[in-house]
């Protein structure tokens, strides 16, 4: 995957972008890998970020992710969303399928989730 070139300071490229610690080499995908599909772009960004913040913010992008695509599908059912990533997600963690379940509401113009 060819990055695209970072032109931010170069005094900045060490540290991470959300608590301004070490990042020591590891980098955050932007926008989160989980918000796409396969192929992902050939040029998609990266920004340094530290091993404990880029993964503190993992289950929060899977709950995007998937709060997303159940509302598009109007269901919590594992096998209705249209992403393939969003399915596997939901059958991993059916803790997180109930908790969209369980906040899904009818009304006269449709589902909300």
């Amino acid at each position: 995957m060819r990055q695209v070139p970072n032109y931010a300071d170069t005094r900045q490229l060490s540290w991470c972008v959300y608590c301004g610690g070490s990042s020591k080499g590891t980098r955050d995908h932007v926008p989160s890998k989980v918000l796409i599909d396969k192929p992902f772009p050939d040029n998609l960004p990266v920004v340094g970020a530290c091993q404990p913040c880029n993964s503190s913010f993992s289950p929060d992008e899977e709950y995007l992710a998937c709060l997303i695509a159940c509302t598009l599908a109007g269901s919590a059912d594992p096998d209705h969303p249209q992403r393939e990533n969003v399915r596997n997600i939901l059958r991993k963690r059916p803790s997180l399928q109930a908790r969209l379940a369980a906040a899904k509401a009818e009304n006269p113009d449709g589902t909300l989730l």
